[in-house]
């Protein structure tokens, strides 16, 4: 995996050919058959970035305010990439959310495998609702931020009689549980979060299953 500052090729997410005419139709049926009719222009463009991004990462546990600054070049575009069937924004931004939760949880359990000593008498608070919360404004800030999450974490585990090393365990193996999710995304899953983003703009019952997500659904 390459470093944040690189964002190479090593952790990206490709497009699949098809998906292009896909999103087209997509966008095409939700015009002409949604009840809910929808002016796609610049506000619509606003908001489905801004929903987009949130359903990247609602708790801002990952991605930086410089990530996020970084996302506004497409604030008042999607709606024209929208009908040329361009999805790159999508994946773009998703492929910088995998870079720091990867990275980001690779330093959490490597925290948790050495010797660091949480500081559990620390007068110290943290927000927990994502709303009463700016994005992180750097690495540093990161760092900080998941130190404090994991204090809290381990404080909760050891109330619950767990031991100091089955509490640190415990939480090496939610980390490391969560980067397997993010390992195992791959284009199909990346293309639906984009499209369900949309789609949700007409309203909460509209979604775009993936034909494994159909096929897991019907199953179920």
């Amino acid at each position: 995996l390459t470093s944040s500052q690189g964002f190479g090729d090593e952790s990206n997410i490709s497009m699949l050919p098809g998906q292009k005419q896909l999103y087209t139709e997509i966008a095409q049926r939700l015009d002409d058959r949604h009840y809910r009719q929808t002016i796609i222009d610049d506000a619509l463009s606003r908001r489905y970035l801004d929903r987009y991004v949130d359903m990247l990462d609602s708790q801002k546990s990952y991605l930086l305010q410089s990530d996020v600054d970084e996302f506004e070049k497409w604030a008042t575009s999607l709606d024209d990439l929208l009908t040329k069937g361009d999805v790159s924004p999508g994946f773009s931004m998703y492929n910088r959310l995998l870079v720091r939760a990867i990275e980001q949880l690779n330093s959490n359990i490597a925290l948790l495998q050495s010797d660091f000593k949480f500081d559990l008498q620390s007068q110290s608070t943290l927000v927990i609702d994502s709303d009463k919360r700016t994005w992180l404004a750097s690495t540093a800030e990161a760092e900080i931020y998941w130190v404090k999450r994991m204090t809290d974490s381990l404080i909760r585990l050891f109330l619950n009689d767990k031991e100091p090393a089955a509490a640190r365990e415990l939480l090496i193996k939610r980390f490391e549980n969560q980067l397997k999710q993010f390992q195992q995304r791959d284009s199909e899953d990346v293309f639906q979060l984009y499209v369900n983003a949309l789609a949700g703009l007409y309203d909460p019952h509209t979604a775009y299953y993936s034909p494994r997500t159909s096929e897991n659904f019907q199953i179920s």
